[in-house]
């Protein structure tokens, strides 16, 4: 009789915290991304430059809650990733007279306005 009441209560908690409202969507810019290595369908994610950050951190979230971390390299002309060990490259693009900027991290590549990275950030 015991474990079926407690087991009945641990559903009830269950069940009231997948009613929760959705977090609230990030503040930020959205921004073009392709995410898992998938080519064809451009998702939109969301850039959040975190203010009063001494490392120039920028937060990119992606649609389905995920996010990747940032802080600008010694140079201040790039980024590394802040939680993980992926490699991160950084390409200058100009299409059709729009600059931006490529960010690859492991199977995820994400296009920036070239504002996020400081006017001096040269093509790789």
């Amino acid at each position: 009789m015991y474990l079926r009441i407690s087991s009945l209560g641990a559903l009830v908690l269950l069940g009231a915290c997948s009613a929760s409202e959705p977090a609230p969507a990030p503040e930020g810019e959205a921004i073009d991304c392709l995410l898992d290595g998938v080519l064809q369908r451009p998702a939109r994610c969301t850039v959040e430059n975190v203010a009063g950050s001494p490392d120039g951190e920028i937060v990119i979230h992606r649609p389905d809650g995920g996010f990747r971390r940032f802080l600008s390299d010694d140079s201040g002309t790039g980024l590394i990733a802040a939680d993980g060990a992926d490699e991160v490259t950084i390409t200058r693009q100009s299409d059709r007279g729009a600059d931006r900027v490529e960010i690859s991290v492991g199977p995820d590549r994400y296009f920036l306005p070239p504002e996020f990275l400081g006017d001096e950030q040269s093509a790789e």
